[in-house]
């Protein structure tokens, strides 16, 4: 028997569980969400990750592993998800749990990346940890500072996400950077978004057991489902307050899959020299509510005594976006990828990712770079490429199944605010040529996007 089998329990005793904790289930009223929220669950922002982002450098595959971590904890979106949202018995009662995140007007937490690393000589891998501190404070501040292993800080990030500012500064070299950010009109507490209402409200949700901790006994669930990006068994477990029923850490993988506590590597001495980091999962630990955050933790002054440095904001322009796209439509067997976001084609750059440098095509390679190099610049290229030069809910994607070369398919159109006839949109065709369409032209009505 699996060990997610193992711990399964019938339909009514994990309500008696779930009731328990969390209380009685709200009413639920989906159409209503839905109508709402159309794309809330499928709009997700990896590019706002950015521990998982930093790993390129160390080895190009390790993306696949990134990206998946990035949509797992896509908590920078801060989109408010009603209760209404959770369909089923596990998913209602849990929706409390969601709502408690929603009310935070701070949250402090510490994310863990649990990596194997190899020495330069191949001959030993042992077990690493890679530790964030990380807090949020209402209404859209953000703080993670990064720590080597002997405890030391070694980066400290801050972001004013409402006010489009960022200031990231490393102790060890006394350098910072100042930055411009793409601003967001409004802001929520982490661990509301999309990705873990959508895991929690799953219909096969198991409990696998209640645990003692320090801060007190915790209920754990588990979500456990087929990754399709990755092509591989994958889960989600969660640590739920046995009192408060807060949510109090979040692992990915589940232990079914990736147990750090009982990880083997732990064991072997640390080798000379380091040739690749594999990340083995992640967990969000000792999550905390409403803790009293004094405001100079956010502040966005560089320290006494620092060299710094001044970054605009990223602004991609309309030939950026058209080269994109011809490149991933190449990459894509000359098909326009069928969604607009990045994350959302990754089986193929993940088969990309797993070939020897050797054995990847000349068109293979170009679109590997180009992703790592938007990806590491927290960019997605479709959508955003204009930043403020877009006017707001303009840009619509109906790329799917349009052949390269095309020249009387749509893939997508968007309107300029500087443009000299507001009412034109700018068109995309599949063969990329650009034209300039009233909206009365367009096939799809846009009255109310703008």
């Amino acid at each position: 028997m699996s060990p997610a089998n193992k711990y399964r329990i019938e339909e009514t005793e994990l309500e008696a569980v779930l009731t328990g904790t969390f209380g009685p289930p709200p009413a639920s009223d989906i159409e209503a969400w839905h109508n709402r929220y159309p794309a809330a669950m499928g709009w997700l922002d990896p590019g706002r990750y950015r521990a998982a982002a930093m790993r390129r450098r160390r080895e190009r595959r390790i993306l696949t592993v990134a990206a998946a971590t990035a949509v797992a904890a896509c908590v920078w979106l801060g989109i408010d998800f009603p209760r209404s949202i959770f369909r089923g018995h596990s998913g209602s009662a849990i929706a409390e749990t969601v709502a408690q995140i929603q009310r935070a007007k701070t949250m402090t937490w510490t994310t863990h990346f649990y990596e194997h690393v190899t020495s330069k000589d191949g001959k030993s891998t042992w077990f690493d940890t890679e530790i964030w501190e990380q807090a949020f404070k209402a209404p859209g501040f953000t703080r993670q500072v990064k720590f080597d292993d002997k405890g030391r800080v070694t980066q400290v990030e801050i972001t004013d996400q409402i006010h489009g500012r960022g200031l990231t500064y490393y102790p060890p070299q006394k350098k910072a950077t100042l930055r411009e950010i793409t601003p967001m009109a409004s802001y929520g507490p982490p661990f509301g978004c999309g990705y873990y209402a959508k895991r929690l409200e799953a219909q096969d949700l198991q409990w696998i057991a209640k645990r003692k901790t320090p801060s007190g006994d915790v209920n754990i669930f588990r979500d456990a489902f087929r990754d399709q990006d990755n092509q591989r068994d994958w889960s989600v477990d969660f640590w739920i307050d046995a009192k408060t029923k807060q949510l109090v850490a979040v692992y990915q993988p589940g232990a079914d899959i990736y147990d750090p506590e009982n990880d083997p590597a732990r064991g072997v001495p640390v080798g000379k020299g380091r040739s690749t980091w594999n990340v083995m999962g992640g967990g969000h630990t000792d999550i905390r509510y409403d803790v009293p955050l004094d405001d100079s933790l956010f502040s966005l002054q560089p320290p006494a005594g620092y060299t710094v440095e001044h970054q605009v904001a990223p602004h991609l322009t309309e030939h950026d976006t058209l080269e994109y796209l011809r490149i991933f439509a190449q990459f894509n067997d000359g098909t326009f990828p069928d969604k607009a976001f990045p994350h959302e084609n990754l089986v193929k750059l993940n088969a990309a990712l797993k070939k020897p440098s050797q054995q990847l095509s000349p068109i293979e390679k170009k679109y590997i770079d180009l992703f790592q190099h938007y990806f590491a610049r927290n960019i997605m290229p479709l959508g955003f490429f204009l930043g403020p030069d877009l006017v707001e809910n303009s840009f619509r994607y109906l790329g799917k199944g349009v052949k390269l070369g095309q020249k009387d398919r749509i893939v997508c159109w968007y309107k300029l605010k500087a443009a000299k006839d507001p009412s034109m949109y700018r068109v995309v065709y599949g063969d990329l040529s650009v034209k300039d369409v009233p909206a009365k032209d367009l096939p799809l009505p846009v009255g109310g996007r703008d």
